[in-house]
């Protein structure tokens, strides 16, 4: 999975969003919509994460992707 910015979701089932879980954010966690469903991940120090389904609690677990910054180069 690869989490963007401007709430972007990569997932290998397709595109979805995501969006700061509103009472669990300090703690690592976020909202993520993709294959028609919400889930709730929670994120550990290393980007690992767990992923529960809302509808039925179904668990998942993985590794974000996590890209460093664009930097840009001086002009030689």
């Amino acid at each position: 999975m690869a989490f963007l910015g401007g709430d972007i979701l990569h997932t290998p089932g397709g595109e979805g969003t995501w969006e700061p879980h509103e009472t669990k954010a300090g703690q690592g966690t976020i909202w993520a919509n993709f294959v028609g469903e919400k889930h709730e991940v929670t994120f550990d120090e290393c980007w690992a994460f767990t992923s529960v389904r809302k509808k039925d609690g179904d668990i998942a677990h993985g590794v974000a992707k996590i890209e460093p910054p664009v930097k840009e180069c001086p002009h030689l």
